[in-house]
């Protein structure tokens, strides 16, 4: 095609009339090598008014007006369908409090705060990184409706694609597998991770119950051993979680991430195809880079930073709480051995007061056959013991409170995607200004992710601190 230079804005469908005589003198070439979206049969003026554009600086642009209106409902498909997918995977996998056990368990406020407010925060940034993207389907077919007619509601995409709604809306589906487009959205493989059942208090050997049970709650009680709690409120309760189920929310979070890639590989090469087959020049250029820029190294990049960062904390809750559990529960079973030995011998004066039997001693002692101060001693070693689980536990808590703040770095996804600029047109000179701006925005993110870091340093110290004891 002959290379016209001219001064007209990009958008403008007006042409430079040396262009048109040059074009119209051409008629007779028809059959010369064309743009394959031009129709067989027209002539090349009339193909030219539809197809060709003048951009800043004189080169020519070439275009396929409803194909271009097609990639931009393309994009707010890929955030309805596939954007929407890794979103309630993330939520519903990713944040699940499964392995944090009930609300007598140490962990279930970490729990609590991951299916509760940090869910909500991987919500809006999905939500956001859809709306987003309508947004941006919205500019580029508004910039195809420039060039020329195109089919289609002028209903804005985010409505159009029901970005909030359960399932994929109608409008969506010709951007399916099959649908009819020749863009079609990520292919996603998110597959849920194993969650094994078995708790930390299973691994508990020796059965607590009877007589054994009777007087080691007698101790609990009567000693204060725990603020008047059980033997089963103040040592095993505590011990409810599933360290195999928090772990497997890390690894749903590499999924997450690696979707997240899917969708930015997959716009990358629908982007390859528009650029190849319906859309040349500086526009189709600058989109290109915009793309790249905010999603492939944008929106993706961050959710593999924080889907990353997410994995290696429940990682660490996962093998930290196991370690100090076994700590607890070695002390447990100990616990567990003595009263098994004690408890038919004591079981006479469970019950009383031990200021009874404190003021009887040995009298009660001869009187009942028990060696008293045998007793005492043998029961002062039990909650000794106890208290060493009691120590385990308080770290536990502090792990839970270090992490906390670590969960909620998951706002640096929204955080992000907020930070991504809307175009107002696909315009060279204003995309480029815009790009500029990325390595600013993923300082940030890494800047915020360092930081919540540093929990995971207070965690490993709790751990040594029992572990040293």
């Amino acid at each position: 095609m002959e290379e016209v230079r001219g001064s007209n804005p990009l958008s403008s469908t007006k042409f430079n009339v040396t262009a048109a005589r040059l074009i119209a003198s051409r008629g007779s070439q028809q059959s010369a090598a064309r743009p394959r979206s031009m129709t067989p049969g027209r002539g090349w003026l009339e193909w030219s008014a539809e197809h060709i554009n003048q951009s800043p600086g004189g080169s020519v642009t070439t275009f396929d007006a409803p194909a271009i209106a097609d990639f931009g409902r393309y994009l707010g498909a890929e955030g309805a369908v596939s954007v929407d997918r890794v979103m309630r995977f993330a939520t519903e996998q990713g944040m699940s409090d499964a392995g944090f056990g009930d609300a007598s368990s140490l962990l279930a406020p970490l729990g609590e705060l991951v299916s509760g407010p940090a869910s909500g925060l991987v919500t809006d940034g999905f939500t956001q990184m859809k709306l987003k993207l309508c947004q941006l389907g919205d500019t580029v077919i508004a910039a195809a409706k420039q060039y020329g007619e195109v089919e289609g509601s002028n209903v804005g995409l985010a409505s159009e694609m029901g970005v909030s709604s359960n399932t994929c809306t109608p409008a969506a589906n010709p951007y399916l597998e099959g649908g009819g487009s020749q863009f079609t959205v990520a292919d996603l493989e998110l597959t849920a991770p194993d969650r094994p059942t078995a708790s930390f208090t299973d691994q508990i050997s020796g059965s607590v119950e009877g007589a054994v049970l009777e007087f080691l709650d007698w101790v609990w009680t009567e000693f204060e051993v725990d603020g008047g709690k059980s033997f089963t409120g103040s040592m095993l309760e505590p011990l409810v979680g599933n360290p195999g189920s928090i772990a497997a929310n890390g690894e749903a979070w590499k999924s997450a991430a690696a979707g997240m890639g899917d969708v930015a590989g997959t716009m990358g090469a629908n982007l390859g195809e528009l650029a190849a087959n319906y859309w040349q020049g500086d526009a189709a250029d600058a989109l290109t880079s915009f793309a790249t820029t905010y999603w492939k190294d944008g929106a993706a990049w961050v959710a593999t930073q924080v889907g990353d960062f997410l994995a290696t904390g429940f990682d660490k809750v996962s093998s930290v709480s196991t370690e100090l559990a076994g700590t607890a529960i070695e002390a447990i079973e100990t616990i567990i051995k003595m009263a098994v030995k004690l408890a038919a011998r004591a079981i006479p004066i469970v019950g009383w007061a031990w200021t009874a039997v404190e003021a009887v001693g040995s009298f009660l002692g001869w009187l009942i056959g028990i060696e008293i101060d045998n007793l005492i001693d043998d029961i002062n070693k039990i909650i000794d013991m106890a208290k060493r689980v009691l120590n385990v536990f308080e770290a536990m808590k502090q792990i839970v409170e270090s992490m906390k703040s670590y969960v909620n770095q998951v706002q640096e996804i929204a955080n992000f995607v907020a930070s991504i600029p809307d175009l107002t047109a696909v315009d060279a000179a204003e995309i480029a200004d815009k790009v500029k701006g990325l390595p600013e925005k993923q300082k940030a993110v890494t800047d915020a992710l360092d930081q919540g870091g540093k929990a995971i340093g207070e965690v490993d110290a709790a751990a040594a601190k029992v572990a040293g004891e």
